[in-house]
């Protein structure tokens, strides 16, 4: 069974409310664990090679962790941000940055209050919706039709 067009077109919208669910918050210089979601923002700009090409200026680098340690941080990146803003998919490539290389590390999080927030607005709108339609389907108070008179 084919998913209807109304279903199609509300997967963009509640893949981006789930992803409003999570933030980026700075690990205050401690090792994030390995296997974590991280961006690293570049102090010094590094040079990536990706397959053939090699990515020059890479001012961020984000991914998972694959190891870190105080003196270096390898990440399996799933994308690079040159300093002039261009974007390039990663791919997974392994990329090991020293510390004294990064300027700002964010690790990604859940955020309590923007899941709250979502989870309290999508029950506000299912008990709109349902108090709206609730009419059409004829509910409400009232007994049952009684037969017209004859005369």
């Amino acid at each position: 069974m084919k998913p209807r067009f109304g279903v199609r077109a509300l997967l963009p919208s509640v893949t981006a409310l789930l992803a409003s669910c999570f933030t980026y918050l700075p690990t205050g210089g401690t090792t994030p664990a390995r296997g974590a979601e991280v961006v690293a923002q570049l102090s010094v700009p590094l040079e990536v090679p990706l397959g053939d090409v090699t990515v020059r200026r890479v001012a961020m680098a984000a991914g998972r962790v694959a190891y870190a340690d105080r003196d270096s941080l390898v990440l399996a990146a799933e994308r690079f941000t040159s300093d002039v803003g261009t974007d390039y998919a990663a791919l997974g490539t392994s990329v090991t940055i020293r510390r004294a290389q990064i300027r700002d590390l964010h690790e990604r999080h859940l955020s309590a209050a923007r899941t709250a927030l979502l989870i309290g607005g999508g029950a506000a709108a299912l008990v709109s919706i349902v108090y709206s339609v609730g009419p059409l389907f004829g509910s409400g108070a009232g007994g049952t039709a009684e037969p017209p008179q004859r005369p």
